[in-house]
């Protein structure tokens, strides 16, 4: 009866060890967020990107961070020093090696035939969505660039210009 007792014993043990989640490492990672346009990272208190109301901080091109786990969905939880919060962020926005200084990239509005381009709200060559109209002759910072596009900013606007009007 006490080895019956004693087996079932160490089968519960087993079992529960068994039930404790395990992570890909032991130990944590130190990384650095790499933007691909230098700006600040969103960190979320769940893996969703379709929502603001999940954003609890933000943290700087550069910053470093340690990363508890990672998701083969293309999510890391990290925490980061200077703070007791923990979030998750995209794993592609971290770098194993510290960035060096981003360089923000700028270029000139162009176009022969007219005085004015329009930056869009999207990349759409449609009349409803204009944010701004530029001057030609204007910097633009180039925040990405996309096949046959570019997302710029200006004067405190942020929008999309056709490849073919910068230079």
């Amino acid at each position: 009866m006490k080895k019956l007792r004693l087996l079932s014993l160490v089968l519960v043990i087993v079992l529960l060890v068994g039930m404790v989640p395990t992570f890909a490492s032991a130990e944590s990672t130190v990384k650095y967020v790499k933007t691909s346009n230098g700006l600040s990272l969103n960190v979320r208190s769940s893996r969703k990107t379709h929502t603001t109301d999940n954003i609890i901080a933000t943290l700087a091109y550069g910053t470093k961070v340690t990363v508890l786990r990672t998701y083969s969905t293309g999510w890391s939880y990290i925490k980061w020093s200077g703070s007791s919060k923990r979030g998750y962020v995209l794993s592609k926005c971290l770098s194993s090696k510290k960035p060096g200084t981003y360089t923000k990239v700028y270029k000139t509005v162009y176009d022969n035939e007219r005085s004015y381009v329009s930056m869009r709200s999207s990349m759409k060559d449609h009349s409803n969505n204009i944010v701004k109209s530029l001057r030609v002759g204007t910097s633009v910072q180039v925040i990405e660039t996309y096949s046959g596009w570019s997302k710029i900013s200006y004067g405190g606007y942020t929008g999309y210009l056709q490849n073919k009007y910068l230079k």
